[in-house]
C-alpha cells in the first residue's frame, strides 16, 4: 500500500505567522515544568502548512541515570492514567 501523505518539510515560524519568540515560551514553560518535576519528560513539535516550525525535547526518555535526552521528535508510550 503507497503512502500519498504529503511530507512536512522544515520551516521557519515567520513564514507561517507565527511567532518564534511564543513557540520559546511554551518551550521555556515545559522546561520548568521537567525541572519542578511535575512531569518528567516532554517533546513539543509544531507544524502548520505542511511545515515543521519548532521542535523540541525535554527532560529524559527513561528515569534511570545516563538515559537520552527527548529530543523533539522523540515518540513516547502511552498508557491509559484513569
Amino acid at each position: 500500500m503507497a503512502n500519498d501523505s504529503p511530507k512536512l518539510k522544515k520551516g521557519e515560524p515567520a513564514e507561517v505567522g507565527m511567532s518564534a519568540e511564543g513557540l520559546e515560551l511554551a518551550s521555556d514553560l515545559l522546561t520548568e515544568a521537567v525541572d519542578a518535576g511535575s512531569i518528567s519528560a516532554a517533546s513539543l513539535l509544531v507544524a502548520r502548512c505542511g511545515s515543521i516550525i519548532f521542535s523540541r525535547g525535554h527532560g529524559r526518555l527513561h528515569p534511570e541515570a545516563g538515559a537520552p535526552s527527548v529530543e523533539g521528535g522523540s515518540v513516547f508510550l502511552l498508557a491509559s492514567i484513569t
